[in-house]
């Protein structure tokens, strides 16, 4: 077993440039995980992370720019299970760039459904979908004077937030 090998990264390849042509949120398979067979890949804490070389790390929020609009991809995934979580540090930064540019047209994604609704409705079940604290509080992110005008964008295992600026 390799970590992200030659046939991973081609395959990813056909996709284009990371970062340019492709906007990847890892998700709870993507996660870093314990065993020897994961042995040579990048150490995490008490785990090894496959995926290390291809997407973002463990727990990062990723930030891109696509003409004027900002697009912030939050890795949800917990180290040893199906569903999320935002550790501290993210959730600041979140708050610190949402914060810091109000007007901007602003994308939120992650892997993980936010709301309890999203839970239910998904084929994983409610045990997939971002933990209750930070559900709030990511929620309450938009019902701020932060964050005016949001259009929650919900799909099968992911989640989309779309903050829009100006008007009503």
């Amino acid at each position: 077993m390799s970590c992200c090998g030659p046939s991973r990264r081609r395959m990813l390849g056909v996709l284009g440039a990371a970062g340019r042509d492709r906007l990847a949120c890892r998700g709870n398979h993507d996660r870093p995980h314990t065993g020897d067979e994961y042995a040579p890949c990048e150490p995490v804490l008490d785990h090894f992370d496959r995926w290390g070389e291809s997407f973002t790390a463990r727990q990062q929020l990723a930030v891109h720019e696509l003409g004027g609009l900002c697009l912030l991809a939050l890795h949800t995934s917990e180290l040893d299970g199906s569903g999320g979580v935002l550790e501290r540090p993210w959730l600041d930064r979140l708050r610190d760039l949402l914060h810091d540019d109000p007007d901007r047209p602003t994308l939120v994604f992650s892997h993980h459904p936010v709301t309890t609704e999203s839970g239910w409705s998904n084929i994983a079940g409610p045990g997939f979908i971002l933990n209750g604290g930070n559900a709030t509080e990511l929620q309450s992110l938009y019902q701020t004077g932060l964050n005016r005008n949001v259009a929650p964008m919900e799909s099968t295992g992911a989640t989309i937030h779309l903050r829009a600026s100006g008007g009503n």
